[in-house]
């Protein structure tokens, strides 16, 4: 499963020199990139640091990219998904002719997609009509705050071997219903943000009369 990654970043952003990553339990590996421009063959071990190349991310430059001093941190994609691990609660997002609709979920994170478990409904009517989703986690303490959004496709789990698997990771339901329906969510692009909290700065706008 290959993923694109997103956002206001050095390496996210700018389309000529977007590269796709593969998603697993160690990390993200950086594949062939496309379009114009390479990264030089560069790789990312598990802990987010690079591998090799001139043309490294940290190198790139873009316009877009989050400035020092900013209350607004973009997040790498390995920073994401490791929020989406320490988590087990997210609010997942589907839309059917227009009419979108928010359902709070737990889920787990693991080998690189998200499976939660539901039964028959509204809900699971909704991502069988229109398998592409979105999902949102976030937190918030007193001093930083934080987000991460996955947009991906969701599909129900059929076969014994899907289910026997997802059985074995000790999902169990938050209310006492029965939810015996396994989904999947395979990501397609994954970006987060890490934002410091206080008080708005003074308005310095000037006004002049016309």
């Amino acid at each position: 499963m290959w993923i694109s990654f997103r956002g206001n970043s050095p390496v996210y952003n700018r389309r000529a020199r977007q590269g796709f990553y593969r998603l697993n339990q160690r990390g993200f590996r950086q594949a062939q990139p496309t379009g114009s421009g390479t990264f030089g063959g560069v790789s990312m071990r598990p802990d987010g640091t690079k591998l090799g190349g001139a043309d490294s991310p940290a190198a790139c430059e873009d316009e877009d990219m989050d400035t020092g001093g900013s209350p607004l941190i973009t997040l790498l994609p390995e920073e994401s998904w490791e929020l989406l691990l320490s988590e087990s609660l997210g609010r997942l997002a589907l839309t059917v002719r227009g009419v979108i609709d928010i359902y709070p979920v737990n889920y787990v994170a693991h080998d690189g997609v998200l499976t939660i478990r539901t039964s028959e409904g509204t809900k699971l009517l909704e991502l069988t009509i229109n398998d592409h989703v979105a999902f949102e986690i976030d937190g918030v303490g007193r001093e930083q705050g934080w987000s991460v959004v996955v947009k991906g496709t969701a599909r129900i789990l059929q076969t014994a071997a899907e289910i026997e698997a997802a059985e074995q990771l000790a999902l169990q339901p938050l209310v006492p219903t029965e939810k015996h329906v396994w989904v999947r969510i395979d990501p397609v692009e994954i970006t987060g943000r890490r934002f410091e909290l206080g008080p708005a700065p003074d308005d310095t706008r000037s006004f002049t009369d016309v």
